[in-house]
C-alpha cells in the first residue's frame, strides 16, 4: 500500500512542472492571435494617401528666325494701276506667355511680336514697270491663341496674330510710283507646330495667312523657355 501511495506521489511531482509548462506555451499563442489579426486588419484598411499633383506652373518664352512670304501689293504709276509681286524675307521674333489649364493638355497663348527685313519686287504689266530692291520693313503685333499637347514633347497651336507692318519705300525723284500698302494692318490665321529638343529649348515652325495683305508666311524658329 505505501509502495502505491509512493508511486502516485512521484507521478504527481513529475507531472505538475509539465502541466504548467504546457499552460504557459498556450496561453502567449492565444493572446497573441486576436493583437495579430487587429493588426493585419488596420493594415488591410489603412491605405497611404495620394499626394496631389501641382498645378502647372505658367511659361514665359522667347523665340526668333527668319520668315519668307510673297505678296501681291496694288500699286499706281501716275494713271495706271496694277499688281506688283513682290517677296519679302527677314526676321521675326517673339515673347510668348503660356497659361496652362487643368488638365495640362490645352495652353492659352499670348505673344508680342517683332520682326524686320526686307522687300523686292517688280510689276505684272508694262503699266507698272517699277521694281523695288530691298527695301525695308518692319512690323509689330499682337497674337493669342489655343495650344493642344499632343505628347510630352510636340504640340500644335492654332493662333491670330494682329499685325502692322511699314514699309520704308526709296523712290527716285520724281518718280509717280506709289504703293497703296506702304504700311497696313492685318489680321491673320497661324497654324503651328511646336517640338520639344531638350529641357529648355524648342523647334517651332508655323505658317500664316494675312488675310487684308492676302500673303502666306512661313516661319521657323528657336524657341527657349525663360521661365
Amino acid at each position: 500500500m505505501r509502495l502505491i501511495q509512493k508511486i502516485l506521489l512521484l507521478c504527481f511531482i513529475f507531472s505538475g512542472p509539465a502541466f504548467a509548462q504546457k499552460t504557459a506555451k498556450r496561453r502567449p499563442a492565444n493572446a497573441a492571435a486576436p493583437a495579430a489579426s487587429a493588426s493585419a486588419a488596420a493594415t488591410a484598411t489603412t491605405k497611404p494617401a495620394r499626394p496631389a499633383r501641382p498645378p502647372a506652373p505658367n511659361q514665359l518664352q522667347m523665340r526668333i528666325g527668319p520668315s519668307i512670304w510673297q505678296e501681291n501689293i496694288k500699286v499706281s504709276n501716275g494713271t495706271s494701276k496694277g499688281n506688283m509681286e513682290t517677296q519679302s524675307q527677314g526676321l521675326l521674333g517673339s515673347f510668348a506667355y503660356l497659361i496652362p489649364s487643368s488638365n495640362r493638355a490645352w495652353l492659352q497663348h499670348y505673344s508680342a511680336d517683332f520682326g524686320f527685313g526686307a522687300i523686292k519686287g517688280k510689276g505684272r504689266s508694262a503699266a507698272v514697270p517699277d521694281e523695288l530692291k530691298g527695301q525695308l520693313w518692319l512690323v509689330g503685333g499682337f497674337t493669342p491663341g489655343l495650344i493642344y499637347r499632343t505628347s510630352p514633347i510636340s504640340a500644335v497651336g492654332l493662333l491670330m496674330p494682329f499685325s502692322y507692318r511699314m514699309i520704308k519705300y526709296e523712290l527716285k525723284g520724281g518718280s509717280s510710283f506709289n504703293p497703296d500698302n506702304d504700311s497696313s494692318f492685318s489680321v491673320g490665321a497661324t497654324g503651328a507646330y511646336i517640338n520639344q529638343m531638350s529641357k529648355n529649348n524648342y523647334l517651332y515652325l508655323s505658317v500664316t495667312y494675312h488675310v487684308l495683305w492676302a500673303a502666306t508666311a512661313w516661319n521657323i524658329s528657336w524657341q527657349y523657355k525663360l521661365f
